[in-house]
């Protein structure tokens, strides 16, 4: 299934006792799309929202949270709890290190994920490539 999403904000009760009522404001008027058969990644530094974002593409916002903006599944605006049968999402840990490069952070992926050692660099170049962020590769994150 194809997903995109428009102009989607997200704010969450802000949980510091000195502005009681307070929100704080999390995804501001994000837009994108994710085909369906291919690879997306959403990178960057830990705290930008990368998380918040995916769990509410799969309708796992907080409780109390304020939302706008809309989530399509193939062009449709879903229904929240038929769309939960047919997503998913797992945590994860932050494995990103800011001191590392762009491509060294794809290698070291790749070094524990490919059980073929030999074509480790091949793969990381089609990934750079396929993702069009070639020219970043050797930007830290």
């Amino acid at each position: 299934m194809d997903v995109s999403w428009q102009d989607v904000d997200i704010s969450v009760p802000n949980k510091g006792k000195r502005v009681p009522g307070k929100y704080a404001h999390l995804i501001k008027n994000c837009s994108g799309k994710a085909r369906k058969g291919k690879l997306m990644a959403i990178m960057g530094p830990s705290g930008r929202g990368k998380t918040t974002m995916l769990k509410a593409l799969v309708g796992r916002i907080p409780s109390g949270s304020k939302t706008k903006g809309v989530i399509l599944g193939d062009g449709k605006e879903r229904d929240v709890n038929e769309w939960m049968t047919k997503s998913g999402y797992v945590d994860q840990d932050d494995n990103i290190f800011e001191s590392l490069t762009v491509y060294d952070t794809i290698m070291y992926a790749a070094k524990f994920r490919m059980a073929n050692q030999n074509r480790i660099k091949e793969k990381v170049q089609n990934i750079l490539k396929d993702l069009q962020i070639e020219n970043i590769a050797y930007n830290k994150m």
